[in-house]
């Protein structure tokens, strides 16, 4: 029910989680859900916060350091946040969604070649994963390879047209054309 609330961003995914959390104070999920209402409404010290207590309830999900490396990037704290992403990674190296976050902070920060490394490995596990193909389109854009990011990013948006940081590539792939 949680789950379902969150992702139809529902106002009810805040009460469900608060009444979640009243019945069971000690489980982690119930706290990461609510952070993920908080980081839904933009409101990313308040999702910090609870991502932080989800982790002093299990420290060995890599989704909670993650959560917490999505909302510094969204506050502009990519140092920060790299942290945060070498803990999840660290924890689960297979999960493509946090080494794709842990892939987007490390060539926002200009480190093209660690990121590189990174997203091979993710391309060849999946070569169907939108935000993969958008972190390779940026890694060419940052080379000046402008016709390889145009197809990566084409690739990221026919594979989700809802991917922004692809339709930002796209655009950028565009004025570096003209």
């Amino acid at each position: 029910v949680l789950a379902g609330c969150l992702r139809r961003r529902s106002p009810d995914a805040h009460l469900e989680a608060d009444a979640a959390i009243g019945l069971n104070p000690e489980n982690d999920f119930f706290y990461f859900i609510k952070g993920k209402a908080f980081l839904a409404d933009k409101r990313y010290l308040n999702a910090e916060v609870l991502f932080q207590r989800a982790i002093e309830i299990n420290p060995d999900d890599a989704d909670y350091y993650s959560a917490i490396a999505q909302c510094r990037v969204l506050r502009d704290d990519k140092l920060s946040a790299l942290e945060f992403s070498y803990k999840s990674i660290e924890l689960d190296p297979e999960d493509d969604d946090n080494v794709n976050l842990h892939i987007l902070i490390l060539t926002s920060l200009g480190r093209h070649e660690e990121a590189k490394e990174l997203m091979e490995g993710v391309l060849h596990r999946d070569p169907h994963n939108s935000y993969s193909h958008s972190n390779q389109g940026w890694s060419e854009l940052h080379k000046n390879n402008r016709k390889t990011a145009l197809i990566h990013f084409k690739e990221a948006l026919r594979l989700d047209p809802e991917n922004e940081n692809a339709r930002i590539g796209m655009i950028e792939c565009i004025k570096s054309g003209n």
